[in-house]
């Protein structure tokens, strides 16, 4: 019995034996290795991003900006008396000048079609059905891309465009608006930021503001556009120094004409030597109404203005619209602030404000602050205007 016990035990082990399966080949031609705490550790050189390389600025042939040169006039100023500050108040000639305005476009020019694609003459009939209705103040933007070639030259003018900007300063002026320039609109965030003073920018700007020293149709430059927004990327002192540094050349050019710089949110930075102070609002009422009292609270006998509130008709019928902007010219008046801005004359077709192949654009509430809509149909905030202006008064 036990001898028999011993051979089964001996068959199970041999069987267990050939069934052991044969261990896999490595033919990966890695190498194990065994992790050793006394092992000194290889040094390790940090990633460094490549620094970014601008690109090189445009530069034209002798020959092409001669040519540019050749064929871009002088201009030729109109006559007539600046706009002018006295004791805080606007003032023209003999009598002081409340600024009832509007932020501009014409209707089938927004944008970037603007200075690069209007037909000067055919506005005509936007300027007059804005003029009749009280409006006696222009708001408008430049585009340096859109006026300038071959920065690596300096200040060199595409001949084309800056004839239409002076053909629409001529057909404004002549209809009695004033305009307020904004300049620096849609800047170069990446390849030449503008807080980093690039020298064709400050070439480009010198040469707009000496162009147009002498035209008093130009009642002011407004520097920058919200320009705490720009807080969200730069620190508040690069930005604030740039802005000082834009007044400075403003003044020194064109000591003639008035000088400003827009804040959206943070109202509070102060007036930096500006001439007056321009706040911006879209929100409801009781924001513009905080604002109006932390600006009136930092700045001391001058003009503030409101130089941009506005609402959409889009997600609000024209009568919303209509009593939003009667309270808040409403706060405007009450708070004795030297006049406001509306945005904006036009409701845009969707055909204009796009660029190919992306055409036609979709609707958003950013095309729907007009006065008028895409038909020069009035909305019922027209209403609220011509009672500001004193318009529906007159007989």
């Amino acid at each position: 019995m036990k001898r028999t016990f011993l051979l089964i035990l001996f068959w199970m082990c041999w069987g267990c034996v050939g069934c052991t399966p044969t261990p896999p080949q490595n033919t990966s031609g890695l190498v194990a290795s065994t992790f050793d705490p006394n092992a000194i550790a290889p040094e390790i050189t940090p990633f460094v991003p490549p620094s970014p390389t601008p690109l090189a600025l445009e530069r034209c042939t002798s020959d092409s900006i001669e040519r540019a040169q050749a064929i871009t006039p002088d201009y030729v100023p109109s006559t007539g008396e600046f706009i002018s500050i006295q004791n805080g108040v606007f003032w023209q000639t003999d009598r002081p000048y409340p600024i009832y305005g509007i932020n501009y476009y014409p209707r089938d020019y927004p944008n970037h079609r603007f200075l690069t694609e209007t037909d000067v003459p055919s506005i005509d009939f936007e300027l007059d059905l804005i003029r009749v209705n009280g409006i006696n103040t222009l708001r408008i933007f430049i585009r340096y891309d859109d006026l300038f070639a071959c920065e690596a030259d300096g200040a060199i003018a595409r001949p084309d465009y800056l004839i239409r900007l002076d053909d629409f300063i001529r057909l404004a002026g002549g209809r009695g608006y004033r305009l307020i320039l904004v300049l620096h609109h849609e800047p170069d965030w990446d390849v030449y930021p503008l807080y980093d003073m690039p020298a064709h920018i400050t070439q480009q700007t010198t040469y707009l503001i000496k162009r147009y020293a002498d035209e008093p149709t130009i009642m002011a430059y407004d520097i920058r556009d919200g320009a705490d927004a720009d807080f969200r990327m730069y620190r508040q002192e690069r930005v604030i120094s740039w802005i000082t540094a834009m007044r400075d050349i403003i003044k020194q050019h064109a000591p003639k004409q008035l000088v400003t710089v827009s804040w959206s949110d943070d109202v509070s930075v102060g007036d930096l030597g500006m001439d007056f102070i321009s706040i911006q609002d879209f929100g409801d009422v009781e924001s513009l109404r905080q604002k109006i009292a932390i600006i009136k609270t930092v700045v001391i006998d001058k003009p503030i203005i409101v130089s941009a509130v506005g609402y959409a008709t889009f997600d609000i019928d024209e009568l919303a619209q209509r009593d939003k902007l009667y309270r808040a010219l409403e706060a405007i008046q009450r708070n004795h602030l030297a006049g406001w801005i509306i945005w904006t004359a036009f409701d845009y077709p969707l055909s204009a404000i796009c660029q190919e192949p992306f055409c036609p654009a979709e609707d958003s509430p950013a095309n729907r602050f007009g006065i008028w809509n895409t038909s020069y149909f009035p909305k019922r905030a027209l209403d609220v205007i011509r009672l500001a202006t004193g318009i529906a008064q007159e007989r």
